[in-house]
């Protein structure tokens, strides 16, 4: 019962902010977003099955760098290639 309000608290802020950054997310963010969230899931998944110690929190700035980063052409290639690259 107590934890309804946090809980409404932070996903209303969620939202709220995601109402505010719509213009910014365009396809090119979204796929650097998805990009950086896999492989940082990808890591958390080597942690468990081999036992290594990757921090991946102090990977996680990277989802707030990697943003900004839309504004520059020879980034939008290289991940336009590498995944032209993966479909074949």
């Amino acid at each position: 019962m107590f934890s309804a309000i946090p809980v409404a608290v932070l996903q209303g802020g969620v939202t709220a902010l995601s109402v505010l950054i719509k213009p910014v997310m365009t396809e090119t963010a979204l796929l650097y977003l998805s990009v950086v969230g896999n492989i940082l899931i990808f890591c958390v998944g080597i942690n468990l099955v081999f036992g290594k110690k990757i921090k991946v929190a102090n990977l996680l700035p990277a989802i707030f760098l990697r943003l900004p980063a839309r504004f520059c052409p020879w980034i939008l290639f290289s991940v336009k290639y590498f995944i032209s690259f993966t479909k074949h």
